[in-house]
């Protein structure tokens, strides 16, 4: 079920909306209905919606203002713009500063407003998916230089103390047991840790 947010002041838009995507069988769409600005900014954090169809034209906002400040809400919310203003510049400025898509209200509307749902919704999951694998790249360089950085620190004293006892072993009397046996454990665990 994908959870759509539908910001639209004018209750026949939201009818036609609503009863455009409800009808549709496959994905199936659950639409929650709102009329003004502020009002979708709390919802938008309260619930785990997937996507937002914005109406530009609200009680409380007006013009791109109102996409800008939706998204700086939720930056990462796919939000498409669904609106009456056919107007290039402010569709291109919406679609620049983030939105998923702008489509302005028509007849064919139904197969252009899912479409754009789904691409806006797989966005996203791209947008995640790209981020996680660059905070995992991210780590594993991370991890690799520790890794360089270990080995280079624990080669000098690890070097130091194979040949302190190497040299210990040739010019030691060996004679006592307990010198030996000391001998041999410093050997035999620079060699295990080598």
């Amino acid at each position: 079920m994908i959870k759509i947010l539908l910001v639209e002041d004018n209750p026949g838009d939201q009818i036609i909306i609503k009863k455009l995507l409800t009808r549709n069988q496959s994905p199936q769409f659950e639409v929650t209905t709102c009329d003004r600005l502020e009002i979708a900014k709390v919802s938008i954090v309260k619930n785990n919606f997937d996507t937002v169809l914005l109406d530009l034209t609200l009680p409380d906002s007006d013009g791109i203002e109102t996409f800008l400040d939706l998204h700086a809400t939720a930056p990462s919310m796919p939000i498409i713009v669904l609106t009456g203003l056919d107007v290039q510049e402010i569709a291109a400025q919406a679609v620049r500063n983030g939105a998923q898509d702008y489509i302005v209200k028509g007849e064919s509307l139904q197969g252009i407003l899912i479409r754009s749902i789904l691409y806006g919704i797989e966005r996203k999951k791209r947008i995640s998916q790209e981020v996680e694998l660059a905070k995992t790249q991210a780590h594993m360089h991370a991890m690799q230089i520790f890794m360089q950085d270990v080995t280079h620190d624990l080669k000098t004293p690890l070097s130091i103390i194979m040949t302190s006892g190497d040299l210990l072993s040739r010019y030691v009397p060996l004679d006592n047991p307990k010198v030996v046996r000391h001998l041999k454990n410093i050997i035999d665990q620079s060699d295990r840790l080598r």
